[in-house]
């Protein structure tokens, strides 16, 4: 006996919801507030590279 699947429609702003909400859970603020300060210090490098 086959099982059927029904697909059920999602919204493109329930994805895009569920895309940010998704890496809270992973890990605790220290890890995020690393990656967001290597993100600042990408971006400060890569405008006085530009400016030069």
């Amino acid at each position: 006996m086959a099982r059927t699947v029904k697909e059920k429609e999602v919204s493109l702003e329930t994805v895009l919801w569920n895309c940010r909400v998704a890496p809270r859970g992973i890990g605790g603020t220290e890890k995020n507030r690393d990656a967001v300060i290597g993100l600042v210090f990408l971006k400060f490098a890569g405008n006085k590279f530009n400016t030069r």
